[in-house]
């Protein structure tokens, strides 16, 4: 008979998420350093961790509503609600996301920043933008005024998070230019 858990987890292996969720047994999910961190993490939640971090990783990784993830994890066993999924989300996208920073490439030295107006949930606003020369972004800002003030606070915000660049290009807008000169 063949074991389908076994195989899917091998399939499942080459993302992210699933990687960290398959090895956690070797200290290297979500970057933890002992084995007692992982059970810290998921203390006292009523479902399995592996099931818990593969709802989280197929809501990010690929459109699927909560609603869906429930009637996939019900076809395997595993009786959900969608808020239950949400829930899941907001506690752990930002754990993972901070234990797995440190495995990720760093942003390049060259920065090129734009900002546009895009409507967001009904309202327009702007938004700051920063990418390095291969095109990962460095940061982003949403502002309701394009002035010098949110560029200033966008410039900050992006070096103190990944350091100062050694080269920034620009448009041609005044108010971007004037956070860089100082």
């Amino acid at each position: 008979m063949v074991d389908f858990r076994n195989t899917f987890w091998k399939f499942a292996g080459k993302l992210l998420f699933s990687v960290l969720v398959q090895h956690w047994e070797c200290r290297i999910f979500a970057g933890m350093t002992s084995a007692a961190s992982v059970e810290d993490l998921f203390k006292g939640r009523q479902f399995d961790q592996k099931i818990i971090a593969l709802c989280v990783r197929w809501y990010l990784s690929y459109k699927l509503s909560a609603r869906d993830l429930v009637k996939m994890m019900a076809e395997r066993g595993t009786m959900l609600v969608h808020t239950t999924i949400l829930r899941w989300v907001q506690r752990y996208v930002p754990e993972f996301e901070k234990r797995c920073s440190r495995y990720s490439r760093p942003v390049g030295g060259s920065w090129r920043c734009d900002q546009t107006y895009i409507r967001v949930k009904g309202q327009w606003t702007y938004l700051y933008r920063a990418v390095d020369k291969v095109g990962r972004t460095v940061d982003f800002y949403l502002s309701e005024r394009r002035d010098v003030n949110a560029a200033k606070h966008f410039f900050r915000q992006a070096m103190k998070r990944v350091g100062p660049p050694r080269v920034i290009t620009l448009d041609a807008y005044a108010a971007s230019i004037v956070p860089c000169e100082n």
